[in-house]
């Protein structure tokens, strides 16, 4: 890595953690804006599944950053 980047990333390591999350979501829009990533069907078919198990109740969701702070 270049010397820019290391200290970027030094000054992000100081962030929150939700402004760490935010930033890390903007670079991924960046790299990926021009390039779609097609689901593999497979994978979709799961998100969905649990979307609607979410939205029937019949299981509940976790907050992300809840997650993370766990991890």
């Amino acid at each position: 890595m270049t010397a820019a980047a290391i200290r970027i990333e030094n000054e992000i390591r100081g962030l929150p953690l939700e402004d760490q999350l935010a930033l890390h979501t903007q670079i991924l829009v960046l790299i990926y804006k021009d390039e779609p990533q097609p689901l593999d069907p497979a994978f979709r078919e799961e998100i969905l599944r649990r979307i609607e198990e979410i939205d029937a109740g019949e299981v509940q969701g976790s907050d992300p950053f809840e997650v993370l702070r766990r991890m």
